[in-house]
């Protein structure tokens, strides 16, 4: 272990803490082992482990728990060591012909002041399999809702994602706080978190440069990319970033872009845009609300409840045409395609 991976650590912890784990030892009551703690208190880990995993998380299992095994790396570069690190972990448990089992393995690579990526295996009982959520490689850990569906059904792939409304407000506001930290004015708010939506929708692990200019070329180029595959290249110019116009603003504008990337991957932002509900126009607006940009850009947002109504009432049925003159973040036609659907 290097002193780089040891500053992921709280990193970690945070994460697995904001899904809602645990993150106590397992012998005060809580979920989450840290480097060598199972050794006093875990004797079957004890006795199956050659070494000490980063992170061993007890997941529910009935009446017992499986164990979910992670490790970390300094370098983005180092994911699949890391993975395949706690794949091996994982195996020795899993080797034991027990009752217990190590059903998950995650491999964590990187730093803050670059990229953190997160990329976990399932173990079905006869080989590891990438979790996928909608359709997608999961770029953040699992919550135990996550987990326990992956375990009922033997699967590694989950096909209907639901982003919790309470997580979505928190990072929505996180996404804010970094902007304000990082001097990114309210008018351009709303415009940087689109440019950067599109760019991590293209591509989940996008590189992080760490000079500026290069990062802005990254991203800049997989929303064009993006644009063109839809037949919409003519949109890139509008939605593109560029620099702040002095050189002492760069620094801090790209730690803004790394820290919302981050948010971003640690929200399976698109696992959750690819599951069918509206989570991008609802993360949106709620972004907007906290970014207190709304009023000043003009925008007046409809509350959801209020765009069901109306197609409720109107008996909205897929021969019809929805007409919204002032579509903002399409929230009445998006009720009208649920409510067809």
């Amino acid at each position: 272990m290097t002193d780089s991976e040891f500053r992921v650590y709280p990193w970690i912890e945070k994460s697995l803490r904001n899904l809602g784990w645990n993150t106590r030892n397992p012998s005060r009551g809580g979920q989450v082992y840290t480097q060598g703690e199972f050794v006093k208190s875990d004797r079957f880990l004890k006795q199956s482990l050659e070494g000490r995993p980063e992170f061993i998380v007890l997941v529910p299992d009935g009446n017992d728990a499986q164990y979910w095994i992670i490790e970390a790396k300094a370098s983005t570069k180092q994911i699949e060591q890391a993975s395949r690190e706690a794949m091996d972990y994982a195996d020795q448990i899993n080797n034991k012909k027990t009752t217990k089992r190590a059903c998950f393995a995650t491999g964590v690579a990187g730093t803050s002041d670059d990229a953190i990526l997160v990329n976990t295996k399932y173990w079905n009982g006869n080989k590891w399999k990438t979790v996928e959520i909608n359709g997608f490689e999961s770029s953040g850990f699992l919550s135990d809702d996550q987990c326990q569906e992956i375990i009922r059904n033997n699967n590694s792939k989950i096909e209907l994602f639901e982003m919790d409304l309470e997580n979505l407000i928190q990072k929505a506001h996180q996404i804010n706080e970094s902007f304000h930290a990082n001097e990114i004015p309210v008018k351009e708010r709303a415009q940087t978190i689109s440019a950067l939506l599109l760019a991590i929708i293209q591509d989940g692990n996008l590189r992080i440069h760490s000079e500026p200019r290069k990062l802005m070329r990254e991203i800049n180029g997989n929303i064009q990319d993006l644009l063109q595959k839809h037949g919409k290249g003519e949109y890139a110019e509008a939605v593109k970033l560029s620099l702040p116009a002095t050189d002492k603003n760069h620094k801090k504008y790209r730690q803004a872009l790394v820290e919302v990337l981050q948010h971003l991957r640690d929200m399976n932002i698109r696992s959750a845009i690819n599951s069918g509900d509206d989570i991008l126009g609802q993360f949106y607006e709620t972004f907007l609300k906290y970014a207190n940009g709304a009023k000043e850009m003009g925008i007046v947002l409809t509350p959801r409840h209020i765009t069901k109504f109306a197609v409720d009432v109107l008996s909205i049925n897929s021969h019809d045409r929805v007409f919204d003159p002032t579509c903002g973040t399409g929230g009445f036609l998006v009720s009208a395609m649920d409510h067809v659907r």
